[in-house]
Formats: structure tokens, sequence, C-alpha cells
């Protein structure tokens, strides 16, 4: 299971990294530590207690009819039909999650900066410099005096790269983007 205040892990195996996958797209717009044992239900449920991959999983399951928007549902998380069609896009893409780019993930479904960023930069040592602005990352930057700071996470473009920009410039230069990005969000989540 995803541990919500240990996701910066770079040694996950594939399987641990198809289920933070999926905790990645899950966990936007809800609470961490709420989806996390969601996800993990779902996975043990969908791969018959781990004897198979996750995603390979998800697709076998699609092709027989299985509906995964109503294993969501049942499993209890919201917004179960949008985040069924990620799950669903992200298995039939069968994109190599060690090496993917953000452009990559952002042409699955209902994957956009902020989910592609946050799984990249907690998944993987050698990622560039990223930012997933979520609400904690906002209120930071309007702390910090950045202006035109919206209250919710923009849509890739211009405001997007600004503000990942800004949050970049205040990463302390002994941690990276993603320890600075989750002690943000711990001082911030409360």
């Amino acid at each position: 299971m995803v541990d919500p205040d240990n996701v910066t892990i770079y040694d996950r195996d594939d399987r641990d990294l198809e289920e933070f996958l999926l905790f990645s797209i899950a966990v936007a717009g809800k609470t961490a530590k709420t989806v996390a044992p969601i996800v993990d239900r779902f996975v043990k449920e969908i791969t018959n207690d781990g004897l198979y991959p996750i995603l390979a999983s998800i697709r076998g399951c699609e092709c027989m009819g299985t509906d995964i928007a109503e294993m969501l549902k049942d499993h209890g998380l919201g917004c179960h039909t949008h985040k069924a069609k990620s799950f669903v896009d992200v298995a039939r893409k069968d994109l190599d999650l060690r090496r993917c780019s953000v452009a990559d993930l952002e042409n699955c479904f209902g994957i956009g900066p902020k989910t592609a960023r946050f799984f990249i930069m907690h998944s993987r040592k050698d990622a560039p410099p990223l930012a997933a602005l979520d609400t904690h990352i906002l209120k930071f930057l309007v702390e910090q005096g950045v202006e035109d700071v919206p209250k919710t996470t923009p849509s890739a473009g211009p405001t997007y790269i600004r503000l990942e920009q800004a949050f970049l410039d205040h990463v302390p230069y002994d941690m990276s983007p993603a320890e600075f990005d989750l002690e943000v969000w711990k001082r911030y989540r409360k």
C-alpha cells in the first residue's frame, strides 16, 4: 500500500510502481490517507491478492466486460467513473513507467500536469526538476509572495509553467523537488 507520508521511493518494483501510478491518479482532488487503502483494496481484488500484474489485470478485466467503475465505487472511491476511465486508458497504453515522459502520461485520459509530474518526481531519482502544483504548493507560493496564484491547480500552459518555476526557485539547494514537495505537503495539509 502507498504510504502518503513516504511517497518518494525510487526503487519500487514493477507492481509497486503500477500501484503508485493508480494512487497518483486516484488521489487527484482527494485525501491521500483515504485514497491509499481504497487503491490497495482495489489492487488486491483485481490481481487476486497479488497473483497477477496490476495493469495487465485491468486490461484482462476490461476485455472480459468487468465494470472497473463499479469495482472502484464498491471500494468507496469518489469520481469512480472518471478514475476507471483513467485506469483503463493507462493499462491499454502499456507505458514504460520507468521512462515515460510527462507528455506520455498527459496523453492518458484524466491525467493532467499535476498528476504526471507527481508520479514522475516521486518515482525517479533522475527526474528532471518538476512541481506537482496542488493546493498545498499553491498556498506555499502565496505565502512566498508569488503573484497571481490561483486557488486551484491551473491546467497545462503558461500559468502552470510559471508557477512550477516559482516553486522550483524555492527548493533548498540540499533537497530534491520531491523532498521539498513532501515537506510542503506535510506542513500545509493540516
